[in-house]
């Protein structure tokens, strides 16, 4: 977005961001696997990107900053509730 290649950022918000990530690792594992409030927020996240990924077109970042700011609070969100820890 910064350097205004408007295709470039919806493509990588489609295939990157949102539920494709979690999808792919739904889908190598069993979805019954995954905490029910995991599948919440990555359905949150998913739409969020969606959303931005829809308005990124537009170039007006006066529409786009407010959806890149939901989607990072959707982020931030799962991040928050189901952390990563090593094994020890």
């Amino acid at each position: 977005l910064v350097e205004e290649d408007y295709e470039l950022a919806r493509g990588l918000t489609e295939l990157h961001l949102g539920f494709f990530m979690h999808r792919q690792e739904i889908t190598s594992q069993k979805a019954e696997n995954f905490p029910h409030g995991y599948q919440e927020l990555a359905a949150a996240h998913n739409a969020a990107a969606e959303e931005l990924a829809r308005i990124i077109p537009t170039r007006d970042m006066k529409e786009i900053l407010p959806k890149f700011n939901s989607m990072l609070k959707a982020c931030v969100a799962c991040h928050l509730e189901f952390k990563i820890t090593e094994p020890s």
